[in-house]
């Protein structure tokens, strides 16, 4: 094998390696965007993403014509620190790489399959994220695992999750109320789309009560206007279910019974 035909291969090996490299990591900054659109975690990861899919490109280029090749010694190096140069620049993409892997095992939306391995790898990334990129990062990927869990209809590991990013929230970022507010919100909603009308009771009337107590919110402000709508559909809905229950396991047939439920529905709507 000539030297020419060497090259080749070792550009088209190098270019696959940068292509792989790019693919996992705008995987991991797609996530990253739908977690948080902003702040420097995302712009951490843009910057290689653009830069290993640049290399990639040429590479490519380079792999399917024959490429020109530069003699180290027109630049004053010799070809033994070249080599190295190279090699440094083939084994930064490895953490990178690595990181990527990791993260597309615990939360990307196929490997949230609920099985006990995903589970843990799962909190495996998180506590990783919460010591690399703080609190917020850690609460907003709980959310995102408690998100796929409840569009999969696993209620009890959406709960779980969402109840992770709650003690995340008043645990570490106490003086941040609207946090704790938006996950005991998420939690209210995941409630009810499992049917638990109490427990999404609960979570919205604590949420509602934090937005006006601790977060200085009043009556017209619009994220205490969503909860107290939200509430009032909950309770609504609780109400009629009740109603209906009620008449469809009862025996007695009594008109006067039935008016007396319709109007106690009425009444809690």
């Amino acid at each position: 094998m000539n030297f020419e035909r060497r090259k080749r291969i070792s550009i088209g090996l190098a270019s696959a390696y940068f292509l792989t490299t790019a693919i996992f990591t705008g995987a991991m900054v797609l996530i990253h965007a739908t977690i948080s659109c902003c702040g420097v975690v995302l712009l951490l990861f843009t910057a290689p993403l653009l830069l290993y899919g640049l290399l990639a490109h040429h590479g490519m280029k380079d792999f399917r014509r024959t490429p020109a090749f530069i003699d180290p010694a027109d630049f004053g190096m010799s070809i033994g620190t070249a080599n190295f140069i190279r090699n440094i620049g083939l084994l930064l993409p490895i953490p990178l790489l690595a990181y990527s892997m990791f993260f597309l095992s615990g939360l990307s939306w196929f490997a949230l399959d609920g099985s006990p391995e995903s589970v843990a790898r799962t909190y495996a990334v998180i506590n990783f994220d919460h010591k690399l990129f703080g609190h917020r990062m850690a609460q907003r990927e709980y959310r995102r695992a408690a998100r796929i869990y409840t569009f999969k209809r696993n209620y009890r590991l959406a709960q779980m999750f969402i109840r992770g990013g709650i003690s995340c929230a008043e645990e570490h970022t106490a003086n941040k109320p609207s946090r704790s507010r938006d996950l005991h919100y998420e939690a209210g909603r995941i409630a009810a789309r499992a049917g638990d009308w109490s427990t999404a009771e609960f979570e919205l009337s604590k949420a509602l009560r934090i937005s006006k107590d601790e977060c200085g919110c009043d009556d017209n402000c619009k994220i205490v206007k969503r909860i107290e709508k939200r509430l009032d559909q909950i309770r609504g809905d609780h109400s009629l279910s009740t109603f209906d229950y009620a008449c469809s396991t009862t025996f007695d047939t009594n008109p006067e019974l039935i008016r007396v439920l319709q109007i106690r529905a009425v009444d809690n709507k």
